[in-house]
């Protein structure tokens, strides 16, 4: 809201004590809104599982064949499409996000210098989440897919791979079985 102190061209002595702007009002505390949502809180019979271990390399392959699937369906969108908000440039986004998704795995594959990660201390429903979230890299994408239903395959892929990037970022390094003596 725009408040004049005096109209335009007047000078502001003349200004008539109507017109002029009230003091400023009081402040007031501010109302502090509490949003509700889903908090993943272990219950009592949730125990935790021994072992989890990532094959990081094996996430990474998965991730790039669904980039090449991507990169194949950009190229049978209609053209025309590459402008903001069109097919191919909705496209072209899924291509960077699953792109960046790689290069996080890959990131932790250099930081921990190895492409096994273990995790423990995961109860049995994270525990089957991340193993279902590897079950959804595992998929093909078809040129021939409508629109609507890629979108939502890749929606689930950046899901997948952000719980997968996620959990094994508080992963330790998983030795092969040479070095660790398990035989």
């Amino acid at each position: 809201m725009l408040h004049l102190l005096h109209p335009p061209g007047s000078p502001p002595d003349l200004v008539p004590a109507r017109t002029q702007v009230p003091a400023a009002p009081e402040r007031r505390r501010a109302r502090i809104v509490s949003l509700v949502g889903h908090r993943s809180v272990p219950s009592m019979d949730d125990d935790p599982v021994l072992e989890l271990v990532i094959d990081l390399q094996a996430q990474v392959d998965r991730l790039r064949s669904i980039r090449s699937d991507i990169e194949a369906y950009y190229w049978d969108q209609p053209e025309g499409t590459e402008g903001f908000g069109g097919r191919r440039f909705q496209v072209s986004f899924w291509i960077a996000k699953v792109a960046q998704r790689i290069a996080d795995l890959e990131h932790l594959m250099l930081a921990r210098g190895e492409t096994t990660v273990s995790i423990v201390g995961l109860g049995a429903g994270e525990h089957e989440a991340v193993e279902s979230a590897g079950a959804v890299l595992d998929r093909w994408i078809h040129e021939d897919e409508c629109f609507p239903d890629v979108q939502r395959v890749i929606g689930a892929v950046l899901a997948a791979a952000d719980r997968i990037v996620l959990r094994a970022a508080g992963g330790v390094p998983r030795l092969p079985l040479e070095t660790r003596g398990d035989t």
